[in-house]
């Protein structure tokens, strides 16, 4: 049995989240530059991708999967039934996605990317909580 406490959880989803920001960042580029390298070097020198695009709807989905997985390590070193360490994790990154809000965008872009890390870690840490625990001791 590990030690688990409010730090650990916490640290632990943040470790998780930015190593899977950092992984899943060099895969999309590796995805860029294979599917079109005329336009990869200016896509991903800026990280942004037009609207509703194929590139974008794939970043958003690799950033879900990486909040969930940081919501579900969070949940598992935090201490039992405790929801504070996903919490405290899924606040920051509300307000880290809120800071980085580009001003001309529709509000319906801005409302999804400012949520999508936030629901995925409270996803991954109600998914852990909710079947993770039962085998965990």
């Amino acid at each position: 049995m590990h030690k688990r406490s409010f730090t650990r959880g916490f640290a632990a989803g943040v470790g998780v989240k930015v190593l899977c920001s950092v992984v899943f960042t060099m895969v999309l580029a590796g995805i860029v530059h294979a599917g079109d390298p005329a336009q990869a070097g200016s896509v991903v020198r800026d990280g942004k991708f037009p609207t509703f695009s194929g590139a974008w709807f794939t970043s958003q989905f690799l950033v879900l999967i990486g909040a969930v997985l940081a919501g579900a390590a969070s949940s598992h070193w935090s201490e039992r039934r405790s929801w504070a360490a996903p919490l405290a994790l899924a606040l920051l990154w509300l307000v880290w996605s809120a800071a980085k809000v580009d001003a001309g965008q529709p509000v319906s872009v801005v409302a999804f990317r400012v949520s999508v890390s936030s629901v995925g870690i409270l996803l991954g840490a109600l998914v852990y909580q909710r079947w993770g625990r039962e085998s965990d001791v």
